[in-house]
């Protein structure tokens, strides 16, 4: 499995997924499946968009890339619903806090078992 670095990209309006080995972008997607995320923001990064009020790219979801087509992620995620797994919706905002947090319970998250990343929201199974 390709190992991947996923964003959201502003300009775009969908997730750049960038080569774990190369950097490189190697694609766009609206929907990405990804196994055993990690998920990182750069500190520097982050406080340079609080110094500046203006964003940049210094978070991403690293992990193993199941699949990159939005239809697979979205038939993925609906089947595991319906066998009982707890999807958790998650985000990102450098103006509030450090790191990726669970949006109901707002507790900080480093890594997951899988990731869901769907037309500009993230899901977790944790």
């Amino acid at each position: 499995m390709q190992k991947v670095d996923v964003y959201f990209n502003l300009h775009k309006k969908v997730f750049s997924v960038k080569d774990g080995k190369s950097g490189l972008v190697t694609d766009h997607s609206n929907g990405v499946l990804i196994l055993n995320p990690v998920f990182k923001v750069s500190e520097k990064g982050r406080q340079r968009v609080i110094k500046e009020q203006r964003k940049n790219v210094h978070a991403a979801v690293r992990g193993q890339l199941i699949s990159k087509d939005l239809q697979d992620v979205e038939s993925v995620k609906a089947h595991l619903e319906s066998q009982g797994y707890k999807l958790h919706a998650a985000t990102y905002q450098p103006y509030v806090c450090g790191s990726f947090i669970l949006v109901d319970t707002k507790e900080a998250i480093s890594q997951a078992q899988m990731a869901f990343l769907i037309n500009k929201k993230i899901y977790v199974i944790l």
